[in-house]
């Protein structure tokens, strides 16, 4: 596979233990690709480094350390692709709750607010002009949380609730922010990924994947809106006999990448055997390893963090597992 990625949140324990984690995961797991989670301190707009949800037990990377993380990756010869997850997460309300799509559940931004629209550009220009990165992740996904059984499904509307966006469906709301998004990345040369489960409709896939993922139960007819150059990172945490919405996204025109996680071997082996068989390498270049915690050893950080440590053994073994399943396909 061409592209054989890892992602991880990247703080300051990723730049501490950057050879640690170079010699001991991403090298002998032949990854090609480092798509670092990023918790930095943006220097034009500090007020950022308050930010909680997913990064709360983060010390963000000053500029230097940054710099410095991606040149050591890429002196190892494996490409540094910066992660800043947009729109959801609550990454940006809880520090600017003006712009919260619905001020009830402020866990998203509005995408049509002109002042979302540069503190987002002020960002993306930030780590453009630092890192140069061919490929940028955007994130995107979880925007409408329906974690729930299907019997029971709901979600938190977060798109098209404002007086801004009403007027329109969340589905064009989305594609709209989407072909924005990718169309300002073009521009700077910079190919865009983002995650694909807001592009998914939960009744076409649910024989097959039940609870596993989070979906556009109001987005996902954007899937047919959106720019084509997009690419789609396609995750799924369970094991199943087959992944049809890898299928999905290749009908629709998209290239693809599939995205196991690390907390089930069953869900890497037969992810990549999915993927592999398929022999599509325009459209299926690859594959993306996914881990929610960050670069940080046991040794060095508290013991109860949330998703664990990349040195644990189990967590270890698998991002091993998956490299050398990805290498063979």
């Amino acid at each position: 596979m061409k592209i054989r990625g890892l992602a991880i949140i990247c703080d300051r324990d990723a730049f501490r233990n950057r050879d640690w984690f170079l010699n001991n995961v991403v090298l002998p797991g032949g990854y090609t690709h480092l798509v670092a989670g990023l918790s930095y301190r943006f220097q034009r707009r500090p007020e950022l480094s308050r930010l909680k949800g997913e990064f709360e037990t983060c010390v963000p990377l000053e500029r230097n350390e940054l710099v410095e993380l991606q040149c050591c990756v890429k002196q190892s010869g494996v490409d540094f692709i910066p992660l800043i997850p947009l729109w959801g997460y609550n990454l940006i309300t809880p520090v600017h709750p003006e712009l919260a799509e619905n001020p009830a559940v402020p866990k998203a931004y509005c995408p049509r607010n002109p002042a979302t629209r540069a503190l987002v550009g002020d960002m993306l220009d930030e780590i453009i002009e630092l890192l140069r990165p061919q490929y940028l992740h955007v994130g995107l996904d979880e925007i409408n949380e329906s974690h729930l059984p299907y019997d029971n499904y709901k979600s938190v509307d977060q798109i098209g609730v404002c007086s801004l966006c009403r007027a329109d469906t969340p589905a064009d709301v989305f594609a709209e922010e989407v072909n924005r998004l990718n169309r300002y990345l073009r521009d700077k040369r910079c190919t865009m990924m983002m995650w694909g489960d807001q592009l998914l409709n939960a009744p076409d896939f649910f024989d097959v994947y039940e609870r596993d993922g989070n979906y556009g139960e109001y987005t996902y007819q954007a899937a047919d809106k959106i720019d084509k150059d997009v690419l789609i990172c396609d995750w799924h945490y369970g094991e199943h006999s087959r992944y049809p919405s890898i299928d999905y996204f290749v009908r629709k025109g998209f290239r693809v990448l599939g995205c196991p996680s690390v907390y089930n071997s069953g869900n890497i082996t037969g992810f990549t055997d999915y993927v592999g068989k398929k022999g599509n390498r325009a459209q299926l270049p690859g594959m993306l390893m996914t881990f929610w915690g960050k670069a940080a050893l046991r040794s060095e950080a508290e013991n109860d963090f949330r998703y664990g440590f990349v040195d644990d053994r189990k967590n270890l073994e698998a991002l091993l597992l998956a490299g050398r399943c990805f290498q063979g396909k």
